[in-house]
């Protein structure tokens, strides 16, 4: 009766070990998915937004666009894409235009190698990963969240 009795209580606690795992790693999955999704939107709005605000015709215009990706940028770590779109607004030279894509391909570039490494590793905890965009080197620790 003892071995029946460990055996059922042996059993119970795998299954519901198993359940939890199953259950974190479905929710690991899934809130994964969701960042991943948002950050693709993320860089196709800029994809299109940046050829638009280089292209328009009036003042009026460029500021609007220009308002718009300004709001899709971090106001502490984007300083090099804020800088070209300041000076391409004040004066959209040739000169300014070509700051400006680079400063966004670089951003875009880094996004996406950012979204490799995470892909890699769903959780990269705090891990310290460096990423290398032309010349420019950026250090990001706790890529995906401490609690994943």
């Amino acid at each position: 009766m003892n071995v029946l009795a460990t055996a059922l209580v042996s059993g119970a606690i795998a299954a519901g070990v198993s359940g939890l795992a199953t259950l974190w790693g479905i929710h690991r999955n899934i809130r994964y998915q969701a960042i991943t999704e948002a950050r693709q939107v993320w860089r196709d709005t800029l994809r299109r937004l940046v050829p638009e605000f280089t292209t328009a015709e009036t003042s009026d215009k460029r500021e609007a666009i220009g308002d718009a990706i300004r709001l899709h940028l971090n106001p502490h770590n984007d300083k090099a894409a804020h800088d070209a779109l300041a000076a391409m607004k004040k004066d959209p030279s040739a000169e300014n235009r070509e700051k400006l894509i680079k400063a966004f391909a670089e951003l875009l570039k880094y996004d996406w190698e950012r979204a490799k490494v995470e892909a890699k590793s769903l959780c990269a905890g705090d891990k310290k990963i460096t990423i290398k965009t032309d010349k420019r080197i950026k250090k990001m620790s706790d890529i995906a969240t401490k609690d994943c």
